[in-house]
C-alpha cells in the first residue's frame, strides 16, 4: 500500500502571505462585496431579478425572512394538510422545547441566552492506542495538489488549540476525511477528532464567501458564525407558508450580505410528497475551499448534544494551470465528485458529460431543472480551485421527481442507480465475491421485500440497467428469502434512547412510525440490530453506510487469489434508508419504460476503503463507523424508537 499522506497543519498569522492566484479568487467574490456600481440583481439571471426584486420588498414590509420554526400561524383553511414527516417534526420540535426549559432551569446545559455552546473549540481528545486509519489518505495518490507555502508536514494527528493561543491553527483535509460533529454530552471525546461547527467555518481564516444549508436551518444560529461583511447563500426545505419566491433576501439586522433560496419542489404523482432534505456546507477562503457534506441540520441540537458525523474535503487554489473561462463548468481539474457537485448547485445541468467541457450551450432539450439553483455569484468562484484530489471518491445525489429510461434514471434522478454506477467505479470486479452491508440511518420507513433486494443490489453495484424489466423486480443472483441477504440495518431500540443522557426527548429526531414496525415483513424485521453509538448513552442522528467485500464462500481455508481485491467503501451523507431517500424503481404505466420515482433531495459521498487482508480491511471500518461493531441483532423483546403516535 502507498505511503498515507498525513493531514496538514497549517500555521497562520496576520503576515500570511497569499500568491499571486489568489487575486483570482479575490475578483470572483469581488461581486458578493457589495461595491456601490454593482447591485445583486446584475448577478442575477433575468427571472431571478424579479424575485429578489419581490422578496426585498417583502422583507421591507416584514423585517425578517421566517424562521422554520417559529412560521406565523394561519388558519387551518389557509393551509394544506401537513405530511407524516412534517407532523413527526411539529412534534419533536415541542418536545425539544418543553425539554429544553426544564433542561436550562436544572442545570444550564443548553444555553437560552448568551453564548452558544459550541462556540468555544473543543478540548483535545486523550490519546490512545489506536490503528493508523484517515480513510481516502490510505489510497494510493498520483496527484498531490500543490501545498501553500506555509504549509508543514506533520506525522502526527492534530487539534484545534484552546481560544487563547496566539497564534492561529487548522487541519487541512487535502485528502479528504470523515470527521464526527463535537458532542457537549460526551467530553473527553475518546473516538478521535471532533469539530464544531464554528471550527469548521472558520471564519477568521480570510474566509471570502460560504453556502450552507439543510433540510432545516436555524436563521440566526447560523448568521452568528460569519462576519457581518462575508457574502452567504442559505438554502433549506420550502415549508407551506413560504412566500413563492424563490429567492429571498435576510433582513440585515440578522446579518447583511446574506440570501436564502427555497429549493423548487417539482410535482409528484400519489399521496406521499417528498423534501429538500440535502446538507451541504461549502466554504472559499483566500487560498482554498472547504466542501462539508454532514448528517446534521444546520440547527444547534444537532451540532451540540445528538451524535453526527461528516464528510470534509480542502482543495487549493489552482497554482499551474489559472482557468481563464468566467464559467465554473470548465476547470480542467474537474473529477466525477466536483463536477456532480456543481450540476448539484446550479439550477440547471447538463445531462451529457460533454457539455460540461464544451464552450457552446447544450441544447435546451438536453436539459433540466433538477439542482438547488443557487446564483452565479455563490459558484463562479468554484473555476479556481484544483479538485484533482477527489478523483477516486463519488458523490451520490438524488434528485426529486421520475426520472424515465436508464441514462435519466442514473444521471438526473440519481438515488439508486447513481449508488449502483459508483461502486462499480471505483471498486474492481471478483467474480464469486459477496458483499456485507451496513446502514445506520436516523429515519426508517416502509419497504418492500423487492425494494430492499433492489438497495442490495446497487449497494453491491449491479446496475438497474443490467437486470430491470416489467416482468424482473430483483437481482437474479440474491437469496429469495429477504432475512437471508447481506443487509444489516442499524437503528437504537426503544431501551437504548430511554436509557441515553437525554432520555426520550433525545430521540425527538429520529423517526420509526408504530404502523410501519407494525406492518413489517418478518424478513424486514430480521435485518435490524442495536444502533449503539462509540459515544455512551449518545443518540445518532447518523446516516453511514459501511460495504465490505468478502472472499467467496469457502474460501475461508484457501488464500484469495491474487486478482482479489480487499476494498469496500463508507457511505456518509443526508440518505436516510428507504424509497423516499434512494428512489423506487418502477416501469411506467403507460410506456412500460424503466422509471426512477425519488420523493426527496438528499446528498452523500461514497470514500473507499482498501487493505491488504479481511481483517486489516474489518480493522478500518470498525474504526471509521460510527456506531460500534460488531452489531448486535434486535432480541425478541427488542423494539425500534418509535415516536409517540398523534391525537
Amino acid at each position: 500500500m502507498a505511503q498515507k499522506r498525513p493531514i496538514e497543519q497549517i500555521t497562520i498569522d496576520d503576515s500570511d502571505d497569499e500568491g499571486v492566484n489568489n487575486q483570482q479568487v479575490l475578483s470572483a467574490v469581488n461581486v458578493a462585496r457589495g461595491s456601490d456600481d454593482v447591485e445583486l440583481q446584475d448577478e442575477l439571471e433575468e427571472t431571478e431579478q424579479q424575485q429578489l426584486a419581490q422578496a426585498i420588498a417583502l422583507s421591507l414590509l416584514d423585517t425578517t425572512v421566517v424562521n422554520p420554526h417559529t412560521a406565523a400561524p394561519a388558519s387551518a383553511s389557509q393551509k394544506p394538510p401537513l405530511t407524516d414527516r412534517q407532523l413527526d417534526e411539529k412534534a419533536r420540535l415541542e418536545r425539544q422545547r418543553e425539554w429544553e426549559k426544564k433542561h436550562n432551569a436544572s442545570n444550564g446545559r443548553i444555553r437560552a441566552a448568551g453564548p452558544s455552546p459550541i462556540a468555544a473549540p473543543a478540548p483535545p481528545a486523550p490519546k490512545r492506542s489506536r490503528p493508523n486509519v484517515v480513510t481516502f489518505s490510505d489510497l494510493p495518490r498520483n496527484n498531490v495538489p500543490n501545498i501553500p507555502s506555509n504549509a508543514t508536514a506533520s506525522t502526527s494527528r492534530t487539534f484545534i488549540p484552546p481560544v487563547e493561543t496566539t497564534r492561529k491553527q487548522s487541519n487541512r483535509f487535502w485528502e479528504g476525511a470523515i470527521r464526527r460533529v463535537h458532542n457537549v454530552l460526551a467530553q473527553p471525546d475518546t473516538f478521535g477528532e471532533s469539530f464544531t461547527f464554528a471550527q469548521l467555518v472558520a471564519a477568521d481564516q480570510k474566509l471570502e464567501m460560504a453556502i450552507v444549508g439543510s433540510y432545516c436551518l436555524e436563521l440566526e444560529w447560523v448568521c452568528s458564525h460569519f462576519k457581518a461583511d462575508t457574502p452567504v447563500m442559505l438554502f433549506r426545505a420550502r415549508h407551506s407558508d413560504d412566500h413563492p419566491a424563490r429567492y429571498q433576501k435576510v433582513d440585515d439586522l440578522i446579518k447583511p450580505q446574506t440570501f436564502l433560496i427555497l429549493p423548487e419542489e417539482r410535482s409528484l404523482p400519489g399521496p406521499w410528497k417528498g423534501t429538500m432534505h440535502t446538507k451541504l456546507l461549502m466554504f472559499y477562503y483566500k487560498s482554498f475551499c472547504r466542501i462539508v457534506i454532514p448528517t446534521a441540520n444546520c440547527v444547534e441540537h444537532d451540532w451540540s448534544i445528538i451524535d453526527n458525523a461528516f464528510y470534509v474535503h480542502d482543495f487549493p487554489v489552482l497554482q499551474d494551470t489559472p482557468n481563464t473561462s468566467r464559467s465554473p463548468e470548465h476547470n480542467p481539474t474537474h473529477t466525477p465528485f466536483s463536477r456532480g457537485l456543481l450540476e448539484v448547485m446550479l439550477s440547471m445541468l447538463a445531462r451529457v458529460k460533454q457539455h460540461l467541457l464544451s464552450d457552446s450551450a447544450p441544447d435546451s432539450g438536453n436539459w433540466c431543472s433538477a439542482g438547488l439553483g443557487l446564483t452565479k455569484k455563490f459558484t463562479t468562484p468554484y473555476r479556481h480551485f484544483d479538485f484533482s484530489s477527489s478523483a477516486e471518491v463519488r458523490l451520490i445525489a438524488t434528485t426529486q421527481g421520475v426520472w424515465k429510461g436508464f441514462d435519466k434514471m442514473e444521471q438526473g434522478g440519481g438515488g439508486l442507480c447513481a449508488l449502483a454506477k459508483a461502486v462499480q467505479e471505483i471498486t474492481s470486479p471478483s467474480p464469486g465475491s459477496r458483499w456485507m452491508i451496513e446502514y445506520q440511518g436516523s429515519s426508517m420507513s416502509k419497504c418492500s421485500d423487492n425494494w430492499l433486494a433492489q438497495f442490495y443490489g446497487a449497494a453491491a453495484g449491479i446496475r438497474p440497467r443490467a437486470w430491470f424489466r416489467p416482468n424482473i423486480k430483483r437481482p437474479a443472483a440474491l437469496p429469495a428469502n429477504t432475512a437471508d441477504l447481506p443487509l444489516k440495518i442499524v437503528y437504537p431500540t426503544m431501551d437504548e434512547i430511554r436509557n441515553s443522557h437525554l432520555g426520550e426527548p433525545g430521540g425527538g429526531t429520529i423517526f420509526c412510525r408504530c404502523d410501519m414496525w407494525q406492518s413489517a415483513s418478518r424478513g424486514f424485521a430480521s435485518l435490524f440490530h442495536r444502533g449503539q453509538s462509540k459515544r455512551d448513552r449518545v443518540a445518532a442522528h447518523t446516516k453511514t453506510m459501511v460495504a465490505l467485500r468478502k472472499p467467496p464462500r469457502g474460501a475461508s481455508a484457501a488464500p484469495c487469489p491474487p486478482s482479489y481485491k480487499h476494498e469496500g467503501y463508507i457511505y456518509v451523507g443526508s440518505h436516510n434508508f428507504g424509497p423516499s431517500a434512494w428512489g423506487q424503481l418502477e416501469h411506467s404505466s403507460d410506456t412500460k419504460e424503466p422509471q426512477l420515482k425519488c420523493n426527496n433531495y438528499e446528498l452523500g459521498v461514497l470514500v473507499p476503503i482498501r487493505g491488504d487482508s479481511d481483517a486489516e480491511l474489518e480493522a478500518k471500518a470498525s474504526e471509521i463507523a460510527t456506531y460500534r461493531r460488531p452489531l448486535i441483532p434486535y432480541g425478541p423483546r427488542d423494539e425500534p424508537w418509535m415516536q409517540v403516535p398523534l391525537d
